[in-house]
Formats: structure tokens, sequence, C-alpha cells
């Protein structure tokens, strides 16, 4: 039985050229592009570090990773196959390199794709002009069916990093997970919404505590996200404000003016 779904990732980028999106972008000044998943909160639209090394480094493609968490991790891996930077599915990777170790027992391909982007427009304008054609990769996965709720089948998706090997100059950020990787995957368990909170509220303990130097509560709460791109008045504004019990710190309605 055939049936038609979702395709991947693999065409965004030439439905952006195509639909005259990127032109547009280019006639406002835009220069780069960054590629974030939807399913990962702790993912940051306005990534000053990203951007920074990505334009410093004239890179066509800036990739923001983190190390695998184990073998058995279900991500992409990134290497260097052939002189070129490449992301290997982890479904189609080989176990013997998926499990390899280095003799100090850390892993032989450390680092782990987690689809943070940033991407040159002048790239992806020569590359969709070429009308390049993506390879298809091969999923089997749990497909939805009106006869049996646990029916798997073989689903056919592009993904966007096989653009990779395409580009002349592309290099990668190492960033620690809890600052950059908290998909959402699972309805429970690992990967799941509480997984994702607990990560989101780590994250903002962790970044009340670099800001205003002093030990973040333990109960829960969470940060306007002016705190993120904060600038010095606006730190200097809130360090002396007691956290409220409920909603945002940061909130100007908590603020006694």
């Amino acid at each position: 039985m055939l049936a038609e779904g979702p395709n991947g990732n693999g065409a965004c980028l030439h439905q952006f050229w195509e639909e005259g999106l990127l032109a547009k972008w280019k006639k406002m000044g835009i220069e780069h592009l960054n590629f974030v998943m939807i399913d990962n909160p702790l993912a940051d639209p306005f990534d000053a570090e990203l951007f920074g090394m990505h334009i410093r480094n004239q890179n066509d493609i800036t990739i923001k990773c983190t190390l695998r968490a184990d073998p058995e991790e279900k991500v992409g891996v990134i290497v260097k196959q052939y002189q070129k930077v490449q992301v290997i599915e982890y479904t189609e990777f080989p176990e013997s390199e998926r499990y390899a170790r280095l003799s100090d027992g850390s892993l032989k391909h450390p680092c782990a794709n987690i689809s943070l982007f940033c991407i040159s427009l002048s790239f992806i304008e020569k590359i969709c002009d070429k009308k390049i054609k993506m390879p298809l990769h091969a999923l089997y996965k749990k497909t939805p069916s009106l006869i049996d709720s646990s029916q798997k089948g073989w689903k056919f998706e592009h993904f966007i990093f096989d653009i990779f090997p395409l580009a002349d100059k592309v290099q990668a950020l190492l960033c620690p997970r809890e600052r950059c990787f908290a998909p959402l995957k699972n309805l429970r368990g690992q990967d799941s919404p509480t997984s994702v909170q607990d990560a989101l509220q780590a994250r903002d303990r962790q970044l009340y505590e670099e800001l205003f130097s002093k030990k973040a509560p333990l109960v829960p709460f969470e940060l306007a996200q002016d705190f993120y791109y904060p600038v010095p008045s606006y730190v200097d504004q809130w360090k002396n404000h007691a956290l409220p019990p409920e909603g945002y710190f940061g909130d100007i309605g908590c603020l006694d003016i």
C-alpha cells in the first residue's frame, strides 16, 4: 500500500528560494539564515555566538552541535569524509563506527547533529540555481493506519544536511547540551514534555545565576526572554528584586515603580 506524507526538511531551502523569499530578504539587506527545529525549545533564534563565528570565519554553513549522549542516541552524527563535513543519519551509520571509541574511552565520532545551522544566503542561491537533486533517505517507522495503530512502513525523506558537502567552507561550534538541546519527541520519559520542561527550568536557573551572581532558588520560575539578550540597564533594573511567586521574572507588571 502506498500513501503520501511529509518528505522531510531537505527541500525547505529550495522552496525558500523558489517562492521569492530569498530575493526579498536580500533586498532587505539580510545575508544569513538561521535554521532551527521547532521541536527544540532550547534552540536560540538570535544566536549571537553562532552568527559571530559564521560571519567572522566567512563560512557557507556553520553548525551548532553538542556531544552525543551515548551511542544509542537517535541523532545524526557529524563526520568529516572525503575532506567534507557531513552528517550521517543514525539509521544509516555503520554499527562499527556508531559504537567506536578512542583509547581514552570517548566516542570516536562525538558530535551530534541537532539541526542548528547558520547558512549564507549567497550559498543557498548558488545551490538552488543549479537545481541540485537531494537524495532520499529510507526510514522504517510507525505509520498512521486505520487498520493497525502499530503498523510500520518505509518512509522516504530528504534532509537539509545533504547540502553540507556542496559547501566550500563548513565549521562546527560545540555547545553544552543544557544550553542548546532539549528535543520534544515522545509523550513520556526521555525527550517528553516533562523532560523538556525540566531542561527549560534548569537553563533559566543557570542564566539567573550567571546574570545576578547568586544562587537561584529551586522553586519553579521562568525568566522573561529579555534576559536571554540582556542589556546592562535591564539587568541592573532587576538585580535587587526577589523572584515573584508565579509568572515571569522580568515582567514589568511585577516591578514596583
